[in-house]
């Protein structure tokens, strides 16, 4: 069997392949362990063109301007000269440009779509996704509760087609406790570690008020921040500010690049999580 996994998101500022496989890492590695049980093909639109090989998987590279990623005839040529039995399509959103594969594939390929977060849309681009719903074999979400509103909407006209299946892996293994205590200077019996983006669908806000009322009853624990982006940075640090007596439970670390954070990880007792 050959899969071909694919998106039309353009990411044009990456003009080396091997720096874009680093970046997509933990995504990859699902396709890396699918490697050994059928012919894996993985399509990006980067700043560059040609092929690469690498830990079982072929790697095709296009650079595509915005108007050859909305109606990327050239793309789903060389997608049919892969031969593929399944294609899958990151990103449900690309209403128009799955409608474009189905016409191009034909009906003997499998077209299956990963939900990566996206809204259902309203207006004409609610009309393709409705149209593009008849060319969609599978979709998958992390959890069906997640394709309601697509459902509720007309979207999703069969839930037969939806699965449950994560978006990505794990590049950490199991990492000894002590070595990571030496790597990550850390204090406090129970440490507590937040990893994500300090927006407001992360709500960092919520769950720093929320800790600050719980160490105020165990003052053996510590929080430990590591962020990517610091949209609420000067909320936290009011907040902070607000609560002098429990400063040293609360550390803002900033950011740590992705391969440095299995230590932290394994340091932590608990880790905390916040999406809305």
């Amino acid at each position: 069997m050959r899969i071909v996994s694919l998106t039309y998101a353009r990411c044009n500022d990456y003009v080396d392949p091997i720096s874009w496989i680093s970046r997509i890492e933990s995504a990859i590695r699902v396709l890396e362990a699918m490697s050994g049980r059928a012919e894996i093909v993985s399509m990006h639109c980067i700043g560059y063109e040609g092929t690469l090989r690498k830990s079982g998987v072929e790697y095709i590279f296009l650079r595509l301007s915005r108007f050859q990623a909305l109606l990327p005839f050239r793309f789903h040529r060389i997608v049919r000269n892969t031969k593929p039995d399944v294609v899958i399509v990151h990103g449900i959103i690309f209403s128009l440009q799955i409608i474009l594969l189905r016409m191009k594939l034909g009906r003997d390929v499998r077209i299956v779509v990963q939900h990566h977060a996206e809204r259902p849309w309203g207006g004409i681009r609610g009309v393709l996704q409705r149209i593009a719903d008849n060319c969609i074999d599978v979709y998958l979400f992390a959890a069906k509760a997640l394709a309601r509103q697509w459902i509720a909407m007309g979207l999703i006209a069969n839930t037969a087609k939806i699965e449950e299946f994560m978006s990505a892996s794990s590049i950490f293994m199991p990492y000894d406790s002590i070595s990571a205590r030496q790597t990550v200077q850390v204090i406090g019996e129970r440490v507590y570690l937040w990893v994500g983006r300090l927006d407001s669908n992360k709500d960092p806000v919520t769950v720093l008020k929320a800790f600050l009322r719980f160490a105020q009853r165990n003052r053996n624990a510590t929080f430990y921040l590591i962020y990517q982006t610091g949209e609420f940075i000067d909320a936290l640090t009011k907040i902070m500010d607000d609560h002098p007596e429990l400063q040293d439970h609360v550390h803002l670390v900033g950011r740590v690049h992705h391969a440095d954070l299995q230590p932290w990880y394994c340091r932590a007792d608990f880790v905390i999580s916040g999406s809305h």
